[in-house]
């Protein structure tokens, strides 16, 4: 009878740290890529969802420079400048502001 068959993104090294006979490497083809990244994106979010730990959001970085990468052709240098832009031109998350929208009389109202 054959086991659940499982194909996922690892780490460029654990190929040479996991020595199992019930496993074995594959090299995603370029079409598949971009799947196979955002499908480990939403994984790793789950994970620091689940942990919170600077790991797991080194882990979503990680995967986040991959995509810039496979999807974008950009590195991870490029992927910084390019947060580095946003947050001059628009802030970023430091202050931790939030948006409050009602909806009434058919028209959005901001704050309170």
């Amino acid at each position: 009878m054959l086991g659940t068959r499982i194909i996922k993104l690892v780490r460029d090294v654990i190929p040479t740290r996991v020595k199992s006979g019930e496993w074995y490497y594959i090299t995603v083809p370029e079409s598949k890529r971009g799947k196979f990244l955002r499908k480990k994106l939403i994984e790793e979010v789950s994970e620091y969802l689940e942990d919170r730990t600077l790991e797991e959001l080194a882990d979503i970085f990680e995967v986040c420079v991959a995509l810039a990468v496979h999807e974008h052709s950009v590195g991870a240098s490029d992927l910084l400048a390019i947060a580095d832009s946003k947050r001059d031109e628009k802030g970023g998350f430091a202050d931790l502001l939030a948006i409050e929208i009602r909806e009434g009389n058919g028209q959005a109202q901001y704050g309170s």
